[in-house]
């Protein structure tokens, strides 16, 4: 299950609509209508068990306005407001929960955007989290994809779409699944984005590696 976690009293002054996006995007994923997700059921742990889908995979979301997010929030903040996260949905220890830490706008978490990333995921040691910065601040021509099928929001979609596939996959990095290269099922496919259809909007999102079909994908041929 995914939460999301809406960092610091900043986020009371957004007027983009992203926690409504989010929300939506994470209530679609995993309903009998997404093709997208299953790509990551190729993938099983090291006890051979593969992710299954059965539901909306939103857990929760939660804005922790009780006082402002750092303006550059180190690492360790990150995963600290993650435990507060996991600790406010009661999901400490869960290794099927995934945080999502979103910062507002005008904060530059983990150095971002002049740290060579659009987000990234770790493990806390307690549980599987996202560092999600606010994509909209970052500056044109960063490799994050804002507006890249035309749509404000692109960016939130297509950047948190990849983490969490690579957080199913590989929840505690370098221990789960990677190419020889070491890239995960997002890396190897940051480009050709599309359109994902879901019964609760349509959102950009990019292909993800798999196995099956040897190519990156929007929707998996079915196995056999």
């Amino acid at each position: 299950m995914v939460y999301l976690d809406f960092w610091g009293s900043q986020w009371k002054k957004d007027t983009n609509g992203i926690q409504a996006y989010m929300a939506a995007m994470f209530s679609g994923l995993g309903t009998a209508h997404d093709t997208w997700s299953i790509t990551t059921s190729q993938y099983p742990d090291a006890n051979n068990s593969a992710p299954a889908f059965n539901g909306a995979v939103l857990g929760g979301s939660w804005s922790d306005s009780g006082r402002a997010a750092p303006a550059a929030a180190s690492q360790r903040a990150i995963a600290a407001e993650a435990n507060a996260a996991a600790a406010h949905f009661g999901v400490s220890g869960d290794p099927d929960a995934q945080i999502v830490v979103l910062s507002p706008h005008g904060t530059s978490p983990d150095g971002w955007p002049n740290s060579g990333f659009c987000a990234w995921h770790d493990y806390t040691g307690s549980v599987s989290y996202t560092n999600m910065p606010y994509q909209l601040d970052a500056p044109k021509g960063s490799r994050c994809p804002n507006s890249a099928l035309g749509g404000k929001l692109d960016a939130f979609s297509i950047v948190e779409g990849h983490e969490y596939a690579e957080s199913i996959t590989d929840p505690q990095p370098e221990s789960g699944w990677a190419a020889a290269n070491g890239q995960e099922i997002g890396d190897l496919c940051e480009s050709n984005f599309q359109k994902v259809v879901l019964p609760t909007g349509t959102f950009a999102m990019q292909p993800l590696w798999s196995n099956r079909d040897n190519a990156c994908v929007i929707t998996p041929r079915a196995a056999g």
